[in-house]
């Protein structure tokens, strides 16, 4: 997403650019990926946005999860 696909009324495009600098500036870079590549992440939202608690802390690795990540990690990232 660049600012270029937002006019320049746009509240987004300002929050581009600091993030430009802040990325620039630190190094990182940001790579977008499709749920089917990054299916742990895609699962714990959906977990997130279905439980009643304001947080919730696993310290085991659920089983579900587990083929999940074993599939995600075959995605070479």
């Amino acid at each position: 997403m660049t600012t270029e696909e937002y006019p320049d009324h746009s509240s987004h495009k300002v929050l581009i650019q600091e993030l430009k600098v802040l990325l620039a500036a630190t190094g990182c870079l940001l790579k977008h990926t499709f749920c089917e590549g990054n299916q742990v992440a895609d699962r714990l939202a959906n977990m997130g946005v279905n439980q009643e608690d304001e947080m919730m802390l696993h310290v085991i690795l659920l089983d579900d999860i587990i083929p999940l990540l074993e599939a995600d990690m075959g995605h070479g990232f």
